[in-house]
């Protein structure tokens, strides 16, 4: 009997570790999802390099928002030049929104309808640090 168990548990064995490497087990493993790009690793950026960054590339501007425009788009400035951002209303609510200086975003350069805006995924407003 002992002999016919031997090779059942060791393919019992095998199933279950194939399985788990099939799977990636990663419910007991260190792998996580992205991160979120930060502050610290994204150097900062002018409005004017911005122009010419190809699209996707990860940006850190600081400068001022100065007014709303519509539909999420925000016009930004940095003293090299204004462009257009677009931030989602859960991030920063166009119904109270209010011009503000030294404000820190983080986002991409996209390309839409012929025109660069900065799609932002992060905001840092002078009064949170």
């Amino acid at each position: 009997m002992m002999k016919k168990m031997i090779p059942v548990l060791t393919l019992a064995l095998m199933m279950g570790v194939s399985s788990n490497v099939m799977a990636g087990n990663m419910a007991n493993s260190d792998h996580s999802a992205p991160m979120a790009p930060s502050m610290e690793n994204i150097p900062v950026v002018t409005v004017v390099s911005v122009q010419t960054m190809p699209e996707d590339s990860k940006v850190n501007v600081k400068g001022n928002l100065s007014k709303y425009v519509n539909d999420e788009i925000y016009v930004f400035n940095d003293g090299t030049g204004e462009i257009m951002v677009e931030i989602d209303d859960d991030i920063l609510d166009p119904a109270t929104f209010q011009p503000v200086e030294n404000v820190t975003l983080i986002g991409e350069v996209e390309k839409e309808d012929g025109n660069i805006i900065i799609e932002v995924d992060q905001i840092m407003m002078p009064n949170n640090p």
